[in-house]
């Protein structure tokens, strides 16, 4: 049998262990979801743009559709 001490010394290296994976991996996920959300940023800015440039194309062609 071993030391129960022993056992538990090795039960909490264990648990404190995991708990470095786990923030590790939080960290990993936040910056993905911060390198994500720039991203999204950036293509709500380029739609608007574009949005914009058709209303605008749109706008200024009042003239009827040419006919065949």
């Amino acid at each position: 049998m071993s030391d129960p001490a022993q056992e538990l010394n090795h039960r909490l290296t264990e648990l404190e262990i995991r708990s470095m994976h786990q923030e590790d991996l939080l960290q990993q996920l936040s910056d993905v979801i911060r390198e994500q959300q720039d991203r999204i940023d950036v293509l709500r800015r380029s739609l608007d743009a574009l949005r914009s440039q058709v209303n605008a194309s749109v706008e200024d062609d009042d003239s009827p559709p040419p006919h065949y």
